[in-house]
């Protein structure tokens, strides 16, 4: 069972918008939970947040999880209002149309849905074409370009709109549990280390950049040189 201040720490973590390229809030999310635990924190230049418990001896243990979640970027309104988009990171299209996403314009959200060409208006070919990211748009209720621009920019991040929600005691259901459960495990395992003494030094890593560019975990790892290196990820 999760203890309250663990189960806080994971809300705060799956609700932080983090598309890949742009952890920020995330990972200040990821520091302020670490900072009573860890001797050492700092975050790199990449935005690697990279914590360690210092033990006794020279052997360096890591555990790693990406922070960042797959989402969109604007690229495009059109004179109707509506908004298109690019991905950041990978997708299975026919899953989108219908879904809620919160379009962070200037640090504050904006509702939108994913619509499509319904169905009925398909008539006249033998299947459905089969759907691109280029045939979805995003509703956000304006009625025209300007009105649109009026909420939203080219350049705004993009998530999935998800309630945090608890199915069990231990059962979570949300966003971007890919891979935040595995920051998660990484920084609780060096809360339960607080005030044990190590032999070796344990270094808590939560990465960027997974979903696109996989440059988080690589440039963590050369920074640390670590004698035992373990990523946490789901399938």
């Amino acid at each position: 069972m999760l203890s309250e201040e663990n189960k806080q720490f994971f809300q705060n973590l799956v609700s932080a918008p983090s598309p890949s390229g742009f952890e920020g809030p995330a990972q200040k999310v990821v520091m302020d939970f670490l900072i009573p635990y860890a001797d050492e924190i700092n975050k790199d230049r990449n935005g690697n947040v990279i914590a360690l418990k210092k033990g006794s001896g020279k052997l360096k243990v890591m555990v790693v999880g990406h922070s960042d979640e797959i989402g969109f970027i604007v690229n495009h309104i059109d004179d109707q209002g509506y908004v298109y988009v690019r991905t950041l990171g990978g997708f299975d299209v026919n899953l989108l149309p219908g879904l809620r996403v919160d379009i962070y314009h200037q640090g504050k959200p904006v509702r939108g849905i994913i619509g499509k060409k319904p169905i009925h208006m398909q008539r006249g070919t033998e299947e459905p074409p089969k759907l691109k990211l280029e045939d979805l748009w995003i509703d956000i209720g304006a009625l025209s370009k300007e009105e649109a621009e009026n909420k939203v920019a080219i350049g705004d991040i993009i998530t999935y709109h998800s309630e945090f929600e608890m199915l069990s005691d231990d059962l979570v259901v949300s966003k971007a549990t890919d891979n935040k459960c595995g920051v998660y495990v990484a920084a609780a395992v060096m809360k339960e280390l607080k005030d044990k003494n190590l032999k070796v030094n344990y270094y808590a890593v939560s990465s960027v950049g997974e979903e696109t560019t996989m440059r988080g975990a690589r440039t963590s790892a050369w920074q640390i040189e670590p004698d035992i290196a373990i990523a946490v990820d789901v399938t």
